[in-house]
């Protein structure tokens, strides 16, 4: 009984968290500082809520040098102003619909550092809102774990090519590759955002250098940097994963 309730409870944080905010038209505070027309092609169909979370999508590619860059991962990220957490939850791939999974990856490709109208005419039928977005590769992924020192996963002290090599492909098998990416994440945001590594200019130019987001998450990612100078460590939380090893099942909580 306790651990129904208890995805229960998960099931409806993320589903609150995911469901798009259709109750009229809302205004962005973030469109008095950028031009809303260029953001017009990354816009979801449902309304952005008037209010202090931002979320942004999260997407990883193969080699984003590439205009074929293939697509491995999609996360959204949610953040309230002054919150102590980020919650991640898996998009891409899913382990329940394997055609949306195909659909997704051959509508991605990268123009002209964006990603294509077609993959935001997939993403727009999603039931949910974001901000903004942020990819990575893995070369890119790579040098910021690098740059890190290196992060612990499942007790071992790791580089950023075993890190990034240690993730299975979603074509092999996508449970499994969520799982690990979820690992990842996790030892990542444990070095990030706890304070832990050499100075936080470091990682804003390293995250500046090797990702590409738009304008208004790049303001984001440093709003946070400085909460974290100022208020102290973020948490990332996983509310609807959980994990035991790189290899085992990924299971609800």
């Amino acid at each position: 009984m306790m651990f129904i309730r208890m995805l229960l409870l998960s099931s409806v944080f993320a589903t609150a968290l995911l469901m798009g905010y259709k109750a009229g038209e809302t205004i962005d505070p973030l469109d008095e500082i950028f031009d809303n027309r260029i953001y017009s092609k990354i816009m979801p169909s449902v309304a952005i809520p008037n209010n202090d979370q931002f979320n942004i999508l999260i997407i990883g590619v193969d080699d984003m040098n590439r205009s074929d860059a293939q697509l491995e991962s999609i996360w959204l990220a949610a953040h309230v102003e002054n919150s102590t957490h980020i919650t991640l939850i898996p998009v891409f791939p899913s382990s329940e619909n394997s055609d949306q999974n195909l659909i997704l990856s051959d509508s991605f490709s990268i123009e002209q550092d964006i990603p294509s109208e077609a993959f935001w005419e997939e993403m727009r039928k999603e039931n949910f809102w974001w901000k903004g977005y942020f990819i990575s590769d893995k070369d890119s992924t790579i040098r910021v774990i690098d740059s890190l020192g290196g992060i612990e996963m499942q007790n071992q002290q790791l580089d950023g090519l075993q890190a990034v090599s240690s993730v299975t492909s979603w074509k092999d098998n996508a449970q499994i590759a969520v799982g690990q990416q979820r690992i990842l994440f996790d030892s990542v945001c444990d070095r990030i955002f706890t304070g832990q590594f050499p100075s936080l200019k470091t990682i804003h130019d390293s995250l500046d250098q090797n990702f590409l987001a738009d304008a208004r998450t790049k303001a984001f990612i440093a709003n946070l940097i400085a909460n974290i100078k100022n208020n102290g460590s973020i948490a990332c939380n996983f509310p609807t994963l959980t994990h035991r090893s790189s290899n085992t099942e990924i299971t609800p909580e």
